[in-house]
């Protein structure tokens, strides 16, 4: 192999293992992010959220700290804990976006003279 074919590979393969550090690594890194920043940034107060501890809790308030960061307000069943927004994991659907499934009519395919008769313990037939 000459030195140009051997430094062609080199370089196919250092892009192809940048790519796949790119694609593996980072990219999903980038999309958890963003994904959580849209969750944020459609919270309003009263949505119930899930912490990334796992806490189900109400949202009180979204408001700025003395230090000019955000954070948010959490009712955890009566306890009110601060939390940034990195905690929040999901917000759980509101109830109005709750579809609420047509409840199906049970029909019963067997007539009642098709029905077999119960069993009766002890007796053979």
């Amino acid at each position: 192999m000459t030195p140009l074919a051997q430094m062609i590979q080199l370089v196919v393969l250092t892009a192809l293992a940048l790519g796949a550090v790119y694609f593996i690594f980072y990219r999903p890194t980038v999309e958890a992010q963003n994904r959580q920043r849209r969750v944020v940034a459609g919270l309003r107060p009263g949505d119930e959220i899930v912490t990334t501890s796992g806490f189900i809790a109400r949202l009180l308030d979204v408001r700025e700290d003395e230090r000019g960061e955000v954070e948010l307000l959490l009712d955890l069943g009566g306890v009110t804990v601060r939390a940034r927004p990195t905690a929040v994991a999901e917000r759980l659907p509101r109830p109005e976006e709750v579809a609420q499934p047509p409840h199906p009519v049970m029909e019963n395919p067997q007539s009642e003279g098709e029905r077999a008769a119960p069993a009766t313990p002890g007796r053979d037939g």
